[in-house]
């Protein structure tokens, strides 16, 4: 489930044309530079930007968390999962 989860992700940011922010952020990204990225045990997919706080990708719909929603800082360096879907980010 990992690896299937895993390649969803690869593919998913191949397929997004690396050619200009707007295609980005057009799919749901908080900001089109992105510094990581965790699959937590649901299979959500969490990415860590570059100001733009972090997103997270359930397969349908998109969130964002940023310094409006409590995040210290909108830039995310490093992301990671813990048990029970919970989210570490470090910026």
């Amino acid at each position: 489930m990992k690896i299937k989860n895993l390649l969803f992700t690869l593919l998913f940011l191949l397929s997004v044309k690396l050619s200009t922010a707007q295609t980005w952020t057009t799919y749901g990204l908080a900001n089109s530079t992105v510094r990581s990225v965790a699959i937590d045990v649901e299979g959500n997919k969490w990415f860590g930007t570059n100001g733009g706080g972090v997103s997270k990708f359930n397969g349908t719909t998109w969130t964002t968390y940023n310094t409006t929603n409590g995040l210290a800082n909108n830039v995310v360096y490093s992301i990671a999962t813990k048990l029970r879907s919970q989210i570490v980010r470090s910026n």
